[in-house]
């Protein structure tokens, strides 16, 4: 357990964020999985589409209550979760025991508007050239060794995807700037070790 405690302080450490930054990060997407599961249920196959308009959900202590707030990108999401808001608030208490009192819905404006964190990632087929499999063994390991030191189940399934994504993204960004370099005509050294 030591082990694990010291890789989150240096995953912690590496991602340039003190400590508090990273509980501020845990919470934030141990909200997000709680609303995801619970829009899930509600929604079933609609699910996605009411998350692909969610652009930001926040619970906070306030007046000695909790606060649900919910911002999405049309006037036609903020009805429909209008309409289950009372379903909303119960099984977030059910399930994830966040006793919401107040919930509220907004519409986005501005750039904050295409902000969407549930959006679903593009698949590999239109233009991702790595996917998990490409990943080593022992990255996934690594990545999976951290995550595990989280108690929540969803929190931890949600921060050993966003660890895993994360590596795939600075994979892809590493070919794109190596492939804007060579057709710059800026060649690389080949390791001759």
């Amino acid at each position: 357990m030591k082990k694990i405690g010291s890789q989150i302080a240096l995953a912690v450490q590496k991602m340039g964020r003190n400590r508090k930054a990273a509980l501020i990060n845990a919470r934030i997407m141990e909200v997000h999985a709680h609303y995801r599961a619970v829009i899930e249920q509600v929604y079933a196959d609609a699910a996605p589409m009411i998350l692909e308009h969610t652009n930001a959900v926040f619970i906070m202590n306030e007046d000695g209550g909790r606060r649900m707030v919910v911002y999405v990108d049309e006037a036609l999401f903020k009805a429909e979760l209008n309409a289950q808001r009372e379903m909303i608030k119960c099984l977030l208490n059910e399930r994830f025991s966040e006793c919401v009192e107040r919930f509220d819905l907004m519409v986005s404006r501005g750039e904050h508007r295409h902000r969407h964190p549930f959006a679903l990632p593009e698949p590999v087929e239109q233009g991702l050239r790595y996917g998990v499999g490409d990943l080593s063994r022992a990255a996934r390991d690594n990545a999976a060794a951290v995550a595990s030191a989280v108690q929540s189940d969803t929190v931890r399934e949600a921060f050993s995807k966003a660890m895993i994504s994360d590596i795939l993204r600075k994979m892809e960004e590493n070919d794109t700037e190596a492939s804007k370099r060579a057709s710059e005509g800026i060649l690389e050294p080949k390791n001759t070790i």
